[in-house]
């Protein structure tokens, strides 16, 4: 895989031992103030539960020195975790976060671009539970999600969310041609 970036951000695949940076990551992507409110709801907590598991991935981004600028992941929820939203038994859900020092710097771009080549690579369906007031709906667009009818859904905190899924592009050019 490429970085369109390599001085400014490198991008990683994702191991076991980056647990500590994919729960600060959940915590901000779940807007819990902290990676111990994260753990404390088990709808959150699902996220990383024995993760990495079989099919499941991940990368994480850093700057040129170090920091750690945020992460995007994979996991098969069980629907005894009773997911918030679900696009079905076999489709991975998506986390990912920047940190909100690196917002606007192409993070979350990258991070989704690794995550897509990825999972096509794998031929691998993916899914979001998205805020509707994130940005970031456009660019999941473009990266071949679709907004998934009827899944718009109330959060605890009384937002909106969305559900999106993703094929991999190699099932779409084969629908396409159809």
């Amino acid at each position: 895989m490429t970085n369109p970036n390599p001085k400014e951000i490198t991008i990683r695949e994702a191991t076991a031992c980056d647990i500590i940076a994919l729960w600060q990551t959940l915590s901000v992507a779940a807007y819990e103030g902290s990676v111990s409110a994260a753990r404390a709801l088990p709808y959150v907590a699902s996220h990383l539960k024995d993760w990495p598991g079989d099919g499941e991935f991940g990368f994480l981004a850093y700057d040129p020195d170090g920091a750690f600028l945020g992460a995007a992941w994979i996991r098969q929820l069980a629907p005894d975790e009773e997911p918030v939203f679900s696009a079905g038994e076999r489709i991975p859900e998506i986390s990912i976060a920047v940190m909100l020092e690196a917002v606007g710097r192409g993070v979350g771009t990258q991070l989704i671009a690794y995550l897509t080549e990825e999972a096509d690579r794998r031929g691998t369906e993916m899914c979001v539970n998205l805020r509707e007031d994130r940005h970031s709906f456009g660019l999941l667009v473009r990266y071949g999600f679709d907004l998934v009818p009827g899944s718009q859904h109330q959060n605890p905190d009384g937002s909106l969310s969305i559900g999106m899924i993703r094929r991999p592009a190699v099932s779409r050019t084969q629908i396409n041609r159809a």
